[in-house]
């Protein structure tokens, strides 16, 4: 690219690509990225210092006052808006990569400025003040040298190369120095003729007429002399258009015609010898790729057959417990997206209540459903078609009991969270399934998300629910 992220037209957190995933205490409420300069509010909300002043100075142009983007409650610019040191010290330990294409640097966001400053990745601008070339900095000094427009040169040509001046006065080159008080330098190039133009060529005179070992900016007469060589010279040397078949001779421009002419039969035999070698190449690398295909033929099916016994294995319910346990990991990522609205609904693999008993699975909804959207993890309990439902009794007819693991070492510490509810027989939930899963039944407020995080019902991003099963 090696062209940087593009910054946002609008104030935002911080858009590096992190290592590992922001916890969602530290994400900006307005621009969803990680938080730039943080600061907390008084009702608890974390924001990016811009993004909180942007979001304030457009209330104001609407004629509102000063509120929470969160929960609106009014604040007092003054009293009520905090810079949040803790939260930005965890931030900027965080680990990203550098911007720039091509670099393999990684390290704490904190230092990530300190090193684009010397990144040879990174994308800057020539030196040069009228040059507009942007380019990696490892590339920097190679332009400079060899392609920048606006380079300084030392020139070396021939001293006693004579040049015609403006007043047709015919000089020795190293005296030229002395008549540019009063010369036009693009005019005494305008005046050279054919002949002329081919000798500064041969002379090496680069791109301008001035004494020996001074320093000159190149400017129209570089782009004049480079497409003269380029395009009409007859001078200038040549490669042979039959180069990549072998041909190693260099002709000048007048002559190229003649060479192709007199050296037709060894340019023909080149080609033959270049289409023998190809034709070679093309059976090896036939021969390889049909290798290939063989052995990732073999290997495709044998993973189809692991795969196979994977998928079967996997498709059978847990069995023979009237408890089941599950353990829920990564939450927070969970969370985020129920919040977005992708991913709204987590359901558990199937398990059976005995050897021979009914078929159930748990979901839960991470953000909430019905009366506990937004605000509530909801948990429900569903009755699924299984191998045994016809010699068990309909409808089902059991207590079922939701826990929340409250995650202290201490046993005696723990306050887990217990609900639980008796089937209605009356209610479809609890028939003999006709498809393959009844409706859910259970808790749309099951546990707020505030409560969640009141004590260990979360650790290392990981919860556990348990379900038991009795008779009623």
């Amino acid at each position: 690219m090696a062209s940087a992220i593009p910054k946002s037209p609008v104030p935002s957190g911080y858009e590096y690509d992190f290592l590992s995933l922001v916890d969602e205490d530290f994400i900006c409420q307005i621009c969803h990225l990680p938080l730039k300069q943080a600061i907390l509010t008084r009702c608890g909300h974390r924001f990016c210092n811009e993004c909180l002043n942007e979001y304030f100075r457009r209330l104001k142009n609407r004629k509102q006052n000063p509120e929470c983007p969160c929960d609106r409650e009014k604040i007092d610019t003054e009293k009520d808006i905090f810079p949040d040191k803790a939260s930005q010290r965890k931030i900027l330990s965080y680990k990203v990569k550098c911007p720039s294409d091509g670099c393999q640097w990684t390290g704490e966001l904190r230092d990530v400025e300190t090193h684009e400053e010397s990144c040879i990745y990174k994308i800057i601008e020539c030196t040069h003040y009228c040059c507009n070339i942007r380019l990696p900095r490892h590339s920097l000094d190679e332009h400079l040298e060899t392609s920048c427009l606006w380079r300084i040169l030392h020139n070396e040509a021939c001293v006693m190369l004579p040049l015609t001046c403006a007043c047709h006065e015919v000089i020795p080159r190293m005296l030229v120095s002395k008549y540019l008080f009063r010369i036009d330098q693009n005019e005494i190039f305008k005046k050279q003729n054919q002949s002329q133009l081919h000798a500064l060529v041969n002379h090496g005179w680069l791109f301008s007429v001035c004494s020996l070992w001074s320093e000159v900016h190149l400017e129209n007469s570089h782009c004049l002399m480079q497409n003269h060589k380029e395009t009409e010279c007859t001078l200038t040397l040549l490669p042979c258009p039959y180069l990549e078949l072998g041909c190693t001779s260099k002709v000048e421009r007048r002559n190229q015609k003649k060479h192709l002419l007199d050296q037709t039969s060894s340019h023909l035999s080149l080609a033959c010898e270049k289409l023998l070698s190809l034709r070679e190449e093309f059976n090896e690398q036939k021969a390889k790729l049909k290798k290939q295909m063989d052995d990732l033929k073999k290997e495709n099916e044998s993973l189809s057959l692991k795969l196979s016994a994977h998928e079967k294995e996997t498709s059978k319910p847990k069995m023979e417990t009237p408890v089941f346990v599950w353990k829920i990991s990564g939450f927070s990522e969970m969370l985020r997206q129920a919040k977005q609205g992708r991913n709204s609904k987590i359901d558990s693999t199937p398990f059976y209540t005995s050897s021979y008993g009914y078929k159930l699975k748990v979901s839960v909804n991470p953000n909430g459903d019905g009366s506990g959207k937004n605000t509530h993890l909801s948990a429900f309990v569903i009755v699924m078609k299984g191998e045994y439902d016809g010699m068990l009794p309909w409808p089902f007819s059991q207590k079922v009991s939701f826990t929340l693991i409250d995650q202290q070492e201490s046993l005696n510490e723990r306050e887990n969270i217990v609900m639980h509810f008796k089937s209605n027989t009356r209610l479809e939930n609890f028939a003999r399934p006709v498809s393959e899963e009844n409706p859910g039944r259970g808790y749309a407020r099951f546990v707020s998300h505030e409560r969640l995080k009141s004590r260990r019902f979360i650790v290392d991003d990981t919860l556990f629910i348990q379900v038991d099963v009795g008779p009623l």
